[in-house]
Protein backbone atom coordinates (compact mmCIF):
# COMPACT_ATOMS: atom_id res chain seq x y z
CA UNK A 1 0.00 0.00 0.00
CA UNK A 2 1.28 3.45 -0.92
CA UNK A 3 -0.12 6.73 0.48
CA UNK A 4 0.72 10.22 -0.83
CA UNK A 5 -0.18 13.44 0.98
CA UNK A 6 0.69 17.07 0.18
CA UNK A 7 2.92 18.72 2.78
CA UNK A 8 3.22 22.20 1.29
CA UNK A 9 4.81 24.21 -1.48
CA UNK A 10 7.69 26.62 -1.95
CA UNK A 11 5.32 29.56 -2.47
CA UNK A 12 5.34 32.26 0.21
CA UNK A 13 2.05 33.59 1.60
CA UNK A 14 1.73 37.16 2.84
CA UNK A 15 -1.41 36.99 4.98
CA UNK A 16 -3.83 34.61 6.63
CA UNK A 17 -6.19 32.91 4.14
CA UNK A 18 -9.38 33.54 6.09
CA UNK A 19 -11.77 31.88 3.65
CA UNK A 20 -9.65 28.73 3.47
CA UNK A 21 -9.39 28.63 7.26
CA UNK A 22 -13.15 29.16 7.51
CA UNK A 23 -13.92 26.27 5.15
CA UNK A 24 -11.60 23.96 7.06
CA UNK A 25 -13.17 25.00 10.38
CA UNK A 26 -16.72 24.41 9.12
CA UNK A 27 -15.81 21.01 7.67
CA UNK A 28 -14.22 19.93 10.94
CA UNK A 29 -17.18 21.17 13.00
CA UNK A 30 -19.61 19.30 10.74
CA UNK A 31 -17.56 16.11 11.10
CA UNK A 32 -17.43 16.51 14.88
CA UNK A 33 -21.21 16.96 14.94
CA UNK A 34 -21.83 13.91 12.73
CA UNK A 35 -19.50 11.87 14.95
CA UNK A 36 -21.70 12.62 17.97
CA UNK A 37 -24.81 11.20 16.27
CA UNK A 38 -25.98 7.64 16.27
CA UNK A 39 -25.68 5.60 13.08
CA UNK A 40 -29.27 6.20 11.94
CA UNK A 41 -29.18 9.90 12.84
CA UNK A 42 -25.88 10.36 11.02
CA UNK A 43 -27.22 8.66 7.91
CA UNK A 44 -30.34 10.83 8.02
CA UNK A 45 -28.23 13.99 8.34
CA UNK A 46 -26.01 13.02 5.42
CA UNK A 47 -29.01 11.98 3.31
CA UNK A 48 -30.65 15.35 3.93
CA UNK A 49 -27.64 17.48 2.91
CA UNK A 50 -25.80 15.24 0.43
CA UNK A 51 -26.22 15.87 -3.28
CA UNK A 52 -28.43 13.34 -5.05
CA UNK A 53 -28.34 13.47 -8.90
CA UNK A 54 -31.85 12.02 -9.13
CA UNK A 55 -33.19 14.84 -6.92
CA UNK A 56 -30.87 17.81 -7.54
CA UNK A 57 -30.89 20.79 -5.20
CA UNK A 58 -28.76 23.94 -5.15
CA UNK A 59 -28.63 23.90 -1.35
CA UNK A 60 -27.48 20.28 -1.33
CA UNK A 61 -24.93 21.00 -4.08
CA UNK A 62 -23.21 23.52 -1.80
CA UNK A 63 -23.88 21.86 1.56
CA UNK A 64 -22.50 18.52 0.40
CA UNK A 65 -19.06 20.14 -0.02
CA UNK A 66 -18.84 20.54 3.76
CA UNK A 67 -19.75 16.93 4.66
CA UNK A 68 -17.28 14.04 4.60
CA UNK A 69 -17.43 10.30 4.88
CA UNK A 70 -15.10 10.02 7.86
CA UNK A 71 -12.02 11.53 9.41
CA UNK A 72 -9.55 10.19 6.86
CA UNK A 73 -11.67 11.52 4.00
CA UNK A 74 -11.83 14.91 5.73
CA UNK A 75 -8.14 15.19 6.62
CA UNK A 76 -7.00 14.17 3.14
CA UNK A 77 -9.23 16.79 1.52
CA UNK A 78 -8.21 19.53 3.95
CA UNK A 79 -4.50 18.95 3.28
CA UNK A 80 -5.11 19.55 -0.43
CA UNK A 81 -7.32 22.56 0.33
CA UNK A 82 -4.62 24.12 2.51
CA UNK A 83 -2.02 23.56 -0.21
CA UNK A 84 -3.90 25.37 -2.96
CA UNK A 85 -6.18 27.64 -0.90
CA UNK A 86 -3.42 29.60 0.85
CA UNK A 87 -1.77 30.57 -2.41
CA UNK A 88 -4.83 31.27 -4.56
CA UNK A 89 -6.44 33.34 -1.81
CA UNK A 90 -3.20 35.27 -1.34
CA UNK A 91 -2.90 35.91 -5.09
CA UNK A 92 -6.49 36.90 -5.86
CA UNK A 93 -7.92 37.96 -2.53
CA UNK A 94 -10.49 36.37 -0.23
CA UNK A 95 -13.69 37.01 -2.21
CA UNK A 96 -12.50 35.96 -5.69
CA UNK A 97 -11.11 32.70 -4.32
CA UNK A 98 -14.33 32.08 -2.41
CA UNK A 99 -16.30 32.54 -5.64
CA UNK A 100 -14.01 30.12 -7.50
CA UNK A 101 -14.31 27.56 -4.71
CA UNK A 102 -18.12 27.66 -4.48
CA UNK A 103 -18.61 27.71 -8.27
CA UNK A 104 -16.15 24.82 -8.44
CA UNK A 105 -18.34 22.87 -6.03
CA UNK A 106 -21.33 23.48 -8.32
CA UNK A 107 -19.34 22.50 -11.42
CA UNK A 108 -18.27 19.27 -9.73
CA UNK A 109 -21.82 18.18 -8.85
CA UNK A 110 -22.99 19.18 -12.33
CA UNK A 111 -20.34 16.92 -13.88
CA UNK A 112 -21.35 14.10 -11.52
CA UNK A 113 -24.99 14.59 -12.52
CA UNK A 114 -24.13 14.40 -16.21
CA UNK A 115 -22.28 11.13 -15.62
CA UNK A 116 -25.03 9.65 -13.42
CA UNK A 117 -28.30 11.51 -14.18
CA UNK A 118 -30.60 9.00 -12.48
CA UNK A 119 -28.33 7.76 -9.73
CA UNK A 120 -29.49 7.74 -6.10
CA UNK A 121 -25.86 7.64 -4.94
CA UNK A 122 -24.97 10.40 -2.49
CA UNK A 123 -22.18 12.79 -3.34
CA UNK A 124 -20.39 14.37 -0.39
CA UNK A 125 -17.00 15.94 0.25
CA UNK A 126 -15.02 19.02 -0.69
CA UNK A 127 -12.88 17.25 -3.27
CA UNK A 128 -14.79 18.61 -6.29
CA UNK A 129 -14.39 22.21 -5.12
CA UNK A 130 -10.77 21.53 -4.19
CA UNK A 131 -10.19 20.03 -7.64
CA UNK A 132 -11.33 23.38 -9.09
CA UNK A 133 -8.66 25.04 -6.96
CA UNK A 134 -6.10 22.51 -8.17
CA UNK A 135 -6.95 23.31 -11.79
CA UNK A 136 -6.59 27.04 -11.13
CA UNK A 137 -3.33 26.48 -9.21
CA UNK A 138 -1.92 24.56 -12.19
CA UNK A 139 -2.37 27.76 -14.23
CA UNK A 140 -1.43 30.45 -11.71
CA UNK A 141 1.41 28.58 -9.97
CA UNK A 142 2.56 26.20 -12.70
CA UNK A 143 6.21 26.68 -11.74
CA UNK A 144 5.69 26.00 -8.03
CA UNK A 145 7.40 23.10 -6.31
CA UNK A 146 5.11 20.91 -4.22
CA UNK A 147 6.37 18.76 -1.38
CA UNK A 148 4.69 15.35 -1.27
CA UNK A 149 4.94 13.04 1.72
CA UNK A 150 4.68 9.30 1.26
CA UNK A 151 4.04 6.21 3.38
CA UNK A 152 4.73 2.75 2.01
CA UNK A 153 3.38 -0.34 3.75
CA UNK A 154 5.04 -3.54 2.60
CA UNK A 155 7.72 -5.77 4.00
CA UNK A 156 8.71 -2.76 6.05
CA UNK A 157 7.36 0.72 6.65
CA UNK A 158 8.93 3.47 4.60
CA UNK A 159 8.25 7.18 4.92
CA UNK A 160 9.71 10.29 3.38
CA UNK A 161 9.00 13.17 1.04
CA UNK A 162 9.95 14.51 -2.36
CA UNK A 163 9.44 17.66 -4.42
CA UNK A 164 7.58 17.81 -7.71
CA UNK A 165 6.59 20.68 -9.99
CA UNK A 166 2.97 21.81 -10.03
CA UNK A 167 2.78 21.49 -13.82
CA UNK A 168 3.68 17.82 -13.43
CA UNK A 169 1.78 16.86 -10.27
CA UNK A 170 -1.68 18.21 -11.06
CA UNK A 171 -1.93 17.09 -14.71
CA UNK A 172 -0.84 13.58 -13.66
CA UNK A 173 -3.48 13.62 -10.92
CA UNK A 174 -6.11 14.78 -13.44
CA UNK A 175 -5.26 12.06 -15.96
CA UNK A 176 -5.65 9.44 -13.23
CA UNK A 177 -9.02 10.89 -12.17
CA UNK A 178 -10.18 10.92 -15.79
CA UNK A 179 -9.15 7.30 -16.26
CA UNK A 180 -11.06 6.26 -13.13
CA UNK A 181 -14.07 8.40 -14.13
CA UNK A 182 -14.38 6.54 -17.44
CA UNK A 183 -14.81 3.33 -15.45
CA UNK A 184 -17.01 4.85 -12.76
CA UNK A 185 -20.31 3.12 -12.07
CA UNK A 186 -23.46 4.54 -10.52
CA UNK A 187 -22.46 3.15 -7.13
CA UNK A 188 -18.77 4.07 -7.09
CA UNK A 189 -17.46 4.98 -3.63
CA UNK A 190 -15.48 7.90 -5.09
CA UNK A 191 -16.93 10.59 -7.35
CA UNK A 192 -14.13 10.72 -9.91
CA UNK A 193 -16.35 12.48 -12.42
CA UNK A 194 -16.88 15.28 -9.87
CA UNK A 195 -13.11 15.62 -9.55
CA UNK A 196 -12.79 15.87 -13.33
CA UNK A 197 -15.56 18.45 -13.59
CA UNK A 198 -14.14 20.58 -10.81
CA UNK A 199 -10.60 20.48 -12.22
CA UNK A 200 -11.69 21.38 -15.76
CA UNK A 201 -13.76 24.28 -14.41
CA UNK A 202 -10.89 25.65 -12.30
CA UNK A 203 -8.37 25.21 -15.10
CA UNK A 204 -10.66 26.92 -17.61
CA UNK A 205 -11.61 29.75 -15.24
CA UNK A 206 -8.00 30.57 -14.35
CA UNK A 207 -6.91 30.36 -17.99
CA UNK A 208 -9.76 32.65 -19.06
CA UNK A 209 -8.93 35.18 -16.34
CA UNK A 210 -5.32 35.21 -17.48
CA UNK A 211 -5.96 35.35 -21.24
CA UNK A 212 -8.52 38.17 -20.92
CA UNK A 213 -6.22 40.17 -18.65
CA UNK A 214 -8.79 40.25 -15.83
CA UNK A 215 -6.36 38.59 -13.42
CA UNK A 216 -3.55 41.05 -14.17
CA UNK A 217 -5.72 44.20 -14.25
CA UNK A 218 -8.11 43.51 -11.38
CA UNK A 219 -7.55 40.38 -9.30
CA UNK A 220 -3.83 40.67 -8.57
CA UNK A 221 -3.94 44.43 -7.76
CA UNK A 222 -6.96 43.80 -5.54
CA UNK A 223 -5.24 40.87 -3.86
CA UNK A 224 -2.13 42.99 -3.27
CA UNK A 225 -3.95 45.71 -1.35
CA UNK A 226 -2.60 46.00 2.15
CA UNK A 227 0.31 43.62 1.60
CA UNK A 228 2.53 45.49 -0.84
CA UNK A 229 4.02 48.95 -0.95
CA UNK A 230 5.91 51.13 -3.38
CA UNK A 231 9.59 50.58 -2.74
CA UNK A 232 11.04 53.10 -0.31
CA UNK A 233 13.91 55.14 -1.83
CA UNK A 234 15.74 54.99 1.50
CA UNK A 235 15.56 51.21 1.46
CA UNK A 236 17.02 51.11 -2.06
CA UNK A 237 19.88 53.36 -0.90
CA UNK A 238 20.37 51.23 2.22
CA UNK A 239 20.59 48.12 0.08
CA UNK A 240 23.37 49.70 -1.98
CA UNK A 241 25.27 50.52 1.21
CA UNK A 242 24.78 46.93 2.38
CA UNK A 243 26.18 45.55 -0.89
CA UNK A 244 29.16 47.91 -0.56
CA UNK A 245 29.83 46.77 3.02
CA UNK A 246 28.94 50.16 4.53
CA UNK A 247 26.93 48.60 7.33
CA UNK A 248 26.63 51.60 9.65
CA UNK A 249 25.23 53.81 6.86
CA UNK A 250 22.90 50.99 5.79
CA UNK A 251 21.66 50.53 9.40
CA UNK A 252 20.70 54.20 9.72
CA UNK A 253 18.56 54.11 6.59
CA UNK A 254 17.02 50.69 7.30
CA UNK A 255 15.93 51.79 10.77
CA UNK A 256 14.37 54.90 9.23
CA UNK A 257 12.41 52.72 6.78
CA UNK A 258 11.22 50.41 9.56
CA UNK A 259 10.12 53.36 11.68
CA UNK A 260 7.75 54.38 8.86
CA UNK A 261 6.85 50.88 7.61
CA UNK A 262 7.25 48.27 10.39
CA UNK A 263 5.98 45.50 8.09
CA UNK A 264 8.63 46.11 5.40
CA UNK A 265 9.88 42.51 5.14
CA UNK A 266 12.92 43.31 2.99
CA UNK A 267 14.04 46.00 5.44
CA UNK A 268 13.73 43.53 8.34
CA UNK A 269 15.86 41.04 6.42
CA UNK A 270 18.45 43.74 5.71
CA UNK A 271 18.46 44.75 9.37
CA UNK A 272 19.31 41.18 10.41
CA UNK A 273 22.11 40.96 7.83
CA UNK A 274 23.52 44.25 9.11
CA UNK A 275 23.36 43.00 12.70
CA UNK A 276 25.24 39.85 11.67
CA UNK A 277 27.88 41.90 9.82
CA UNK A 278 28.32 44.14 12.89
CA UNK A 279 28.59 41.14 15.20
CA UNK A 280 25.46 42.02 17.20
CA UNK A 281 24.89 38.67 18.85
CA UNK A 282 21.91 39.79 20.96
CA UNK A 283 20.02 40.77 17.79
CA UNK A 284 21.00 37.86 15.57
CA UNK A 285 20.76 34.87 17.92
CA UNK A 286 16.99 34.97 18.66
CA UNK A 287 16.04 35.68 15.03
CA UNK A 288 18.45 33.61 12.96
CA UNK A 289 16.73 30.21 12.96
CA UNK A 290 13.33 31.68 12.09
CA UNK A 291 14.74 33.78 9.27
CA UNK A 292 16.75 30.92 7.76
CA UNK A 293 13.66 28.71 7.89
CA UNK A 294 11.46 31.33 6.23
CA UNK A 295 13.98 31.97 3.47
CA UNK A 296 14.50 28.23 2.92
CA UNK A 297 10.76 27.58 2.63
CA UNK A 298 10.59 30.34 0.01
CA UNK A 299 13.55 28.66 -1.75
CA UNK A 300 15.55 31.89 -1.48
CA UNK A 301 18.81 29.99 -1.24
CA UNK A 302 21.01 32.92 -2.21
CA UNK A 303 19.70 34.89 0.79
CA UNK A 304 20.21 31.89 3.09
CA UNK A 305 23.78 31.58 1.83
CA UNK A 306 24.52 35.30 2.26
CA UNK A 307 23.01 35.56 5.75
CA UNK A 308 24.81 32.51 7.11
CA UNK A 309 28.04 33.67 5.46
CA UNK A 310 27.88 36.89 7.49
CA UNK A 311 27.16 34.93 10.66
CA UNK A 312 30.00 32.52 9.95
CA UNK A 313 32.41 35.41 9.38
CA UNK A 314 31.44 37.74 12.22
CA UNK A 315 29.79 35.47 14.82
CA UNK A 316 31.55 32.11 14.33
CA UNK A 317 30.67 30.83 17.81
CA UNK A 318 26.96 31.67 17.55
CA UNK A 319 24.81 28.57 18.30
CA UNK A 320 23.02 27.30 15.20
CA UNK A 321 20.38 24.55 15.27
CA UNK A 322 20.71 21.30 13.35
CA UNK A 323 17.75 22.27 11.18
CA UNK A 324 19.34 25.63 10.31
CA UNK A 325 22.65 23.96 9.45
CA UNK A 326 20.87 21.45 7.21
CA UNK A 327 19.13 24.34 5.45
CA UNK A 328 22.46 26.15 5.02
CA UNK A 329 24.00 23.02 3.48
CA UNK A 330 21.15 22.73 0.99
CA UNK A 331 21.34 26.45 0.14
CA UNK A 332 25.13 26.42 -0.27
CA UNK A 333 24.83 23.36 -2.52
CA UNK A 334 22.27 25.22 -4.61
CA UNK A 335 24.72 28.13 -4.89
CA UNK A 336 27.53 25.68 -5.83
CA UNK A 337 29.68 26.80 -2.87
CA UNK A 338 31.05 23.38 -2.00
CA UNK A 339 33.50 24.78 0.58
CA UNK A 340 30.62 26.32 2.54
CA UNK A 341 28.73 23.03 2.22
CA UNK A 342 31.63 21.08 3.72
CA UNK A 343 32.17 23.58 6.57
CA UNK A 344 28.50 23.45 7.57
CA UNK A 345 28.47 19.66 7.24
CA UNK A 346 31.47 19.30 9.54
CA UNK A 347 29.76 21.50 12.10
CA UNK A 348 26.52 19.56 11.86
CA UNK A 349 28.29 16.24 12.44
CA UNK A 350 30.37 17.57 15.33
CA UNK A 351 27.54 19.36 17.15
CA UNK A 352 24.55 17.16 16.23
CA UNK A 353 25.93 13.74 15.41
CA UNK A 354 22.65 11.97 16.28
CA UNK A 355 20.36 14.40 14.47
CA UNK A 356 17.88 12.76 12.05
CA UNK A 357 18.77 15.50 9.58
CA UNK A 358 22.36 14.28 9.13
CA UNK A 359 21.62 11.62 6.42
CA UNK A 360 19.91 14.10 4.11
CA UNK A 361 22.65 16.66 4.76
CA UNK A 362 25.28 14.05 3.85
CA UNK A 363 23.38 13.36 0.63
CA UNK A 364 23.28 17.08 -0.24
CA UNK A 365 26.98 17.36 0.56
CA UNK A 366 27.86 14.42 -1.68
CA UNK A 367 25.84 15.85 -4.56
CA UNK A 368 27.59 19.22 -4.18
CA UNK A 369 30.99 17.51 -4.15
CA UNK A 370 30.20 15.43 -7.21
CA UNK A 371 28.83 18.46 -9.07
CA UNK A 372 32.10 20.27 -8.30
CA UNK A 373 34.01 17.28 -9.76
CA UNK A 374 35.34 16.33 -6.33
CA UNK A 375 34.55 12.75 -7.16
CA UNK A 376 36.70 11.09 -4.51
CA UNK A 377 35.26 13.26 -1.72
CA UNK A 378 31.72 12.72 -3.01
CA UNK A 379 32.13 8.94 -3.04
CA UNK A 380 33.58 8.98 0.48
CA UNK A 381 30.61 11.01 1.69
CA UNK A 382 28.16 8.56 0.09
CA UNK A 383 30.04 5.61 1.60
CA UNK A 384 29.93 7.31 5.01
CA UNK A 385 26.18 7.81 4.60
CA UNK A 386 25.60 4.14 3.77
CA UNK A 387 27.87 2.89 6.55
CA UNK A 388 26.50 5.10 9.32
CA UNK A 389 22.81 5.15 8.37
CA UNK A 390 22.11 1.86 6.53
CA UNK A 391 18.41 1.83 7.48
CA UNK A 392 17.65 5.37 6.35
CA UNK A 393 15.68 5.48 3.05
CA UNK A 394 18.15 7.92 1.55
CA UNK A 395 20.94 5.34 2.04
CA UNK A 396 19.25 3.30 -0.71
CA UNK A 397 19.75 6.20 -3.13
CA UNK A 398 23.37 6.47 -2.04
CA UNK A 399 23.92 2.73 -2.70
CA UNK A 400 22.49 3.06 -6.19
CA UNK A 401 24.70 6.06 -6.95
CA UNK A 402 27.77 4.22 -5.71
Amino acid sequence: MFVLVPLGSDQSVRRLPWFTIGVIAVCFLVQVYVSTLGIEEAEAFVAHYAFNPAHPSLVAALASAFIHGGWLHLIGNMLFLWLIGCNLEDRWGHVPFAVLYLLGALAAVFAFSLAHPHSEQWLIGASGAIAAGMGAFAVTHHGANIRIGYLSFGMRLRAGSFWVRSWVAFPVWFVLQLAFALQEGDFSQVGYSAHVGGFVFGLGAAALLRLTGVEKRYLIPSGNKGVEWEEDPEYLEANQFLIAGRYTDARRLVRSVLARTPDHAAAREADLKIAAALGERAVVEPALATQLDRLSRARRFLDVHELYGLVEQHLPDLPVSDRALAQVIHAAADQKDVDAVERAMRRLVVEYRDSPLVPKALWDTAQAQLAARRTAEGRRTLEDLVARYPMDPIAEQAKRQL
